[in-house]
């Protein structure tokens, strides 16, 4: 599936490009994208962020609303909704790799595992 991008959408770039000033991780929204296809952007600490539409036809922009753990740590996000496996719930995340005001967890399967929705249980 390729990417579009559209205004509002929250992105995140997948390799570093120093020349763009951009890291594989970046978080942006974008803000316009011009007749060129040329992404305007305002990364997450402000900055802008201009990205040639060839950076993300080489597939180096993604929908940046669903990451990694990898990915998302160190965020301070609104929201964390986490999906896993049964092997989440042996060996859960750490909430110090994400700063979130509220967590939601959506475990796996058709049972819910209270070990997994942390406060949100009982």
């Amino acid at each position: 599936m390729q990417f579009v991008p559209l205004t509002g959408d929250e992105i995140l770039t997948t390799r570093n490009d120093y020349k763009l000033g951009v890291l594989n991780g970046t978080r942006a929204t974008i803000e316009q994208v011009d007749d060129h296809g040329r992404i305007h952007a305002r990364a997450s600490d402000g900055s802008a962020v201009d990205l040639p539409p060839e950076y993300a036809e080489r597939g180096h922009v993604t929908h940046g609303y669903a990451m990694t753990f990898h990915k998302a740590q160190g965020a301070t996000v609104g929201e964390t909704f986490v999906l896993g496996t049964e092997g989440l719930a042996a060996r859960p995340p750490r909430p110090r790799r994400w700063r979130s005001t509220s967590t939601m967890a959506l475990p796996w399967g058709s049972e819910v595992n209270p070990s997994l929705l942390g406060a949100r249980s009982g």
